[in-house]
């Protein structure tokens, strides 16, 4: 039963790993600001509420696209824990 528990716990570290690196947290704050923006151009809160995603993934650091994908451009040795 310990070793159930202990592959959970490590697949659960492993899917909540970063694996963005510091330009795709960039990349997607500036596409966050875009989508914002054009929303408030037009006074569409829908639209503006489509940037949050990119919110999220920027603010944790990991994408769940990536994880799909089984993409990982995050680097311990670029100052991001």
């Amino acid at each position: 039963m310990s070793q159930s528990i202990q592959k959970t716990e490590s697949k659960k570290q492993v899917f909540l790993q970063h694996n963005m690196n510091m330009f795709d947290i960039i990349l997607r704050y500036a596409i966050l600001m875009i989508i914002v923006i054009i929303g408030g151009a037009l006074g569409s809160i829908p639209i503006m509420l489509l940037g949050l995603p990119f919110f999220w993934s920027a603010i944790l650091g990991w994408s769940p696209l990536f994880y799909i994908l089984g993409i990982n451009h995050h680097d311990a040795k670029n100052g991001m824990s």
